[in-house]
């Protein structure tokens, strides 16, 4: 069993990247990737990625940019691998499918349409979006240890990763972030 330091797991934490607030949302507003990943209606949610076959005659390395960038930030790039950019475009294609807020609604040969669900319900009824959205979420649930070992506090930290990670914060990004337009 490995013991982290309480600086090592938030050293750990912060690598962490998450798909939808660390890499989707900033690199559509931040157009990084062009025509491979754009917003086609950012107040809809509506956003394009590139997704040729690797065996199609119009494909090329560079199309997989987008999934090769990700496997980067996830820390899982091999460019040794010949399977690298398949391999890449499985990961985002598995990820994009574990996010509750995220639906493909358009499939062709060459692109994927995906919509970031913005709904409303009654969890947000109180809460009202802000140019400083951090502000208006609340604390994350915290779990309850029953002894004062390193463990009680690994479960902090643990439980914060999994805040980050859960559909309230993940509902409450999207709703500050795409309703701030």
């Amino acid at each position: 069993m490995v013991n982290l330091s309480k600086m090592e797991m938030a050293e750990h934490h912060h690598q962490r990247k998450r798909l939808l607030q660390d890499f989707l949302i900033p690199s559509l507003d931040n157009e990084t990737f062009k025509e491979k990943l754009y917003w086609v209606d950012r107040q809809m949610g509506v956003f394009r990625i590139l997704w040729k076959h690797q065996s199609s005659s119009h494909f090329r390395s560079e199309d997989s940019e987008v999934y090769k960038q990700w496997a980067i930030a996830k820390r899982l790039w091999n460019p040794y691998n010949k399977k690298a950019h398949t391999m890449a475009k499985q990961r985002l294609r598995a990820a994009l499918l574990k996010l509750k807020h995220v639906r493909c609604i358009k499939r062709d040969s060459q692109y994927r349409e995906y919509q970031i669900d913005i709904s409303p319900d009654e969890t947000y009824a109180t809460h009202t979006p802000t140019d400083n959205f951090v502000t208006t979420w609340p604390y994350p649930p915290h779990r309850q240890s029953s002894n004062d070992t390193d463990e009680s506090d690994q479960s902090l930290d643990y439980s914060y990763e999994d805040y980050l990670e859960s559909d309230e914060f993940i509902d409450q990004f999207l709703r500050s972030n795409l309703m701030s337009l």
